[in-house]
């Protein structure tokens, strides 16, 4: 099986999650909190004392934090390191947190040292290890599920490029006497397409190069329909900057030509927009547009299923969320994307 460029960069990409972001940093606090709560109730129970959990919950966040702090910091140095290299660094700085966690209740406390370091070793080790197998092997589970969206999208290929390869042949065929330019003009068109379609999945590309590649699509289609297929793309400067997986957005654009436009005698207009929209401080979010007229008798949507291969191979290269909206009202079928952008 080809590799993807998401599953590549995600092989890459550490299996240590990023823990200084905020938003980590906020459910770190807050399991640290639930896990003193926890353990003040087993070790207290009816005799559950405010002052004993403040003290457990400040040696646990001061461990945590410690740890998320030398995570950080070793995620940054160790992306070619060995795993074993790894996870005895980041155990090494936990268990140093623990002793200076223990020599500050120790203070506090009027504790020996022995009585507070044992305890405190002891949960840095519980801590550290649970958290680092967890990391890993949720990093294990996106490559497995990087690879199975690859492998549902090259079958979505199989099935759907002869019967487009097809059509635009017989298009070609007719134009090759009457007007040899425009059947020139369409061959290359056709090389372009599969050539990208030989190498969808292996590599992010420029929004801006995915909006041609749709428009040398239309042009192809152009060919058999005629004026009664107009389109119109608006996109920004900023959004076309943005990357995504090859071919993301011609099947939505195969879609709204073969399920809308093609099944009106007198056609109709493709719409495409693209932008950046701010979402916060300092989120953004890419959103993009496609609409295309529906032929009146039409009673559904069908099956969605190539924006939701859209969706989902968008979502594995972005760890941020996608989503996917659907919408069919007065004769037109919008379909709208929104991805949340880290910085690229």
């Amino acid at each position: 099986m080809v590799s993807t460029a998401s599953e590549s960069n995600a092989s890459k990409a550490h299996w240590l999650p990023d823990l200084c972001r905020a938003e980590a940093l906020f459910w770190v606090t807050l399991l640290s909190v639930v896990l003193a709560v926890i353990l003040e109730l087993l070790i207290r129970g009816a005799n559950f004392s405010l002052v004993s959990f403040g003290q457990r919950a400040l040696l646990i966040l001061w461990m945590v934090l410690i740890g998320c702090l030398l995570a950080c910091f070793i995620r940054r140095l160790s992306a070619n390191w060995p795993l074993w290299t790894v996870v005895l660094t980041v155990m090494l700085g936990i268990q140093l947190a623990g002793f200076l966690g223990a020599w500050g209740q120790m203070l506090v406390t009027g504790e020996s040292l022995i009585d507070a370091l044992v305890p405190s070793q002891l949960l840095s080790a519980l801590i550290g290890s649970v958290s680092l197998r967890f990391f890993y092997l949720q990093h294990q589970q996106r490559l497995r599920s990087l690879r199975l969206k690859q492998a549902e999208f090259e079958l979505l290929q199989a099935r759907i490029q002869p019967h487009f390869l097809f059509n635009t042949l017989n298009s070609i065929a007719s134009l090759i006497t009457t007007k040899p330019d425009q059947a020139e003009g369409a061959v290359l068109d056709l090389a372009d397409l599969m050539r990208s379609s030989l190498n969808a999945g292996q590599k992010l590309i420029p929004l801006a190069e995915e909006i041609e590649l749709c428009e040398k699509y239309l042009q192809i289609e152009h060919l058999r329909m005629g004026d009664r297929l107009q389109w119109d793309f608006v996109v920004s400067e900023e959004a076309s900057l943005v990357h995504i997986p090859s071919l993301s957005l011609q099947p939505i654009v195969e879609n709204a030509v073969l399920h809308g436009v093609s099944q009106i005698s007198e056609g109709g207009e493709i719409r495409l927009s693209a932008s950046v929209a701010a979402r916060g401080k300092d989120a953004r979010t890419l959103v993009i547009n496609v609409e295309n007229p529906l032929p009146a008798e039409s009673a559904h949507l069908g099956n969605s299923l190539a924006q939701e291969n859209v969706a989902a191979r968008l979502q594995a290269s972005f760890s941020a969320p996608v989503s996917l909206s659907l919408k069919s009202e007065l004769g037109h079928y919008l379909v709208e994307i929104s991805v949340a952008l880290n910085d690229q």
